[in-house]
């Protein structure tokens, strides 16, 4: 598991294999779509895949929190890509 922690202070947990998971692919294409819908469907699924359902929950109320109690898709996904580097850069230095 590569755990961390965000710039923010939001703390995680990733399984390693969702790196390379192809409904985690998919999610990723569809959030970084050009069509609103799409890309706010894909922003859901990829935040869920990632983290999981407890993870993104408590991700969404820790964000509301410090955003007048809303947890806005532009700022969940952007903890999202933080986490994805974070996890991109300990998942290489695992396979050293």
């Amino acid at each position: 598991m590569i755990t961390g922690k965000t710039s923010q202070g939001y703390e995680f947990t990733v399984d390693p294999a969702m790196l390379r998971d192809w409904k985690f692919v998919k999610a990723i294409r569809r959030a970084e779509s050009s069509d609103k819908g799409q890309r706010f469907i894909g922003t859901i699924d990829l935040i869920t895949l990632f983290l999981g359902e407890e993870q993104a929950d408590k991700l969404a109320e820790e964000v509301a929190a410090k955003n007048d109690g809303h947890a806005s898709v532009d700022v969940m996904y952007q903890i999202v890509i933080e986490i994805f580097d974070i996890c991109k850069e300990q998942n290489y230095e695992i396979k050293k």
